[in-house]
This record gives C-alpha cells, sequence and structure tokens, in this order.
C-alpha cells in the first residue's frame, strides 16, 4: 500500500446550493485543497498558513501570539481579520469545542460534539445555513486503521440516509503514533460549494480530539 491515501478514490461532487456556516464568501467555487500541519495548531508562538498545496494559494493564516494556553485558537483571512475562532467548553461530560465568529465569544457559528472510540473517532457539528436559514449537520467519520476520515453533510438533519459526501482528510502517515507524537499533516479536500472555514474547524477539532484521548 505504501503512501497511499485511501480517500484518493473519493469522488466530491459540487453541491446544489452553496452552504455555509461562518461566512459565505468561503464557500469553495471548485474543489479545493487544504494542507494543515499539526504543529501550526500547537502553542508553539509560531505564525502558519493553510494553503491549497497545488496553487501555493493562502485561504487562512494563524498569529502564534493569538494561541492561548487555554486552547483558544483564530485563524485569520488572508487581510489577517479574524474569521473565526474555536474553544474547547470544559465543562462537559464529553468535551465539545465551540466555534465562534470573528476574535469573540458572542456570535456562536456552532458546537463540534465528538465522540471517539478506538480508532474511528466521530464528530458532529449542527449549524443554521446563513444562505437558506435551514438546520444542517456536519459529520466527520474516520477509520484511522483504514487511514481515511470521511465527511458528510445532512441538509435538515434527517439522518444517515441523507449524508452527501463534501470533503475528506487523508494524510500518508494517519496513524495513532503520529497523532500522538504531533507528526501529522492533514490535506483537506472540500467540495465545491461547501464552507471552507467550517470544514478547516472541523479538522482542527479532529486533531485535537485525538490528542486528548492520549494523553
Amino acid at each position: 500500500m505504501g503512501n497511499k491515501v485511501s480517500t484518493e478514490g473519493i469522488q466530491l461532487a459540487a453541491l446544489e446550493k452553496p452552504v455555509a456556516c461562518i461566512d459565505p464568501k468561503f464557500c469553495a467555487q471548485q474543489m479545493v485543497t487544504l494542507v494543515l500541519k499539526e504543529k501550526g495548531f500547537s502553542f508553539s508562538g509560531d505564525d502558519f498558513s493553510i494553503k491549497d498545496p497545488y496553487t501555493d494559494q493562502t485561504y487562512f493564516k494563524v498569529n502564534g501570539k493569538m494561541i492561548s494556553l487555554r486552547g483558544k485558537k483564530t485563524f485569520l483571512d488572508v487581510a489577517k481579520e479574524p474569521v473565526f475562532n474555536i474553544q474547547k467548553k470544559l465543562i462537559s461530560w464529553r468535551m465539545k469545542q465551540n466555534v465562534f465568529k470573528g476574535d469573540g465569544d458572542k456570535e456562536k457559528a456552532t458546537v463540534i460534539c465528538e465522540r471517539f472510540t478506538w480508532f474511528k473517532p466521530k464528530l458532529t457539528a449542527k449549524f443554521t445555513d446563513i444562505n437558506s436559514g435551514e438546520r444542517c449537520m456536519l459529520v466527520c467519520k474516520a477509520n484511522l486503521m483504514a487511514r481515511k476520515c470521511v465527511l458528510y453533510l445532512d441538509r435538515g438533519c434527517k439522518g444517515k440516509e441523507n449524508y452527501v459526501i463534501v470533503g475528506d482528510i487523508g494524510s500518508p502517515i494517519m496513524n495513532m503514533a503520529n497523532l500522538i507524537m504531533d507528526k501529522q499533516t492533514y490535506y483537506l479536500r472540500i467540495a465545491p460549494g461547501m464552507d471552507m472555514a467550517l470544514m478547516t474547524a472541523m479538522v482542527v477539532a479532529f486533531d485535537e480530539k485525538c490528542h486528548d484521548k492520549n494523553k
């Protein structure tokens, strides 16, 4: 199998109508691949960018000084304006991660809820589509043994039969050993019409949950 990532065969079709949780301007016009290096998520003080590895276009930036010891991570656009931030909800039987618009905590976009079974983490995020006003859910299902992670959109929150694939996360080295040792690099593919900011938040939450499980 070598370094082949098993998500390569998944076809990402364009959504009939764009779906936005954080900002409609981040709905991809075509399929986009973003590379996220795990070192950047940590409290290192280093700045880092989230880019398309094929075009070298930057979509989001993180100022290392804006990552707090309490776990707040703020993501900026290319003009260095805050787009969204992620904060852990500490008083909860299951750890949850709040996603707010901008850099504050007044406008909540969604809450990412996490369930971790060994090697098969699952995350969900319910939100209201800015474009249509419809309630939706983004679901992230991972299988670390198979080295794949697929993201589904449930428009209308109708259940599993309504799932549409809107992205996947791949990495030649996606396994538990590398997750523990902070060596993971994620390649996030996003279907046309899907909110890239929300998808990025889901990847960061996925990485965070994997580390929490192994502390």
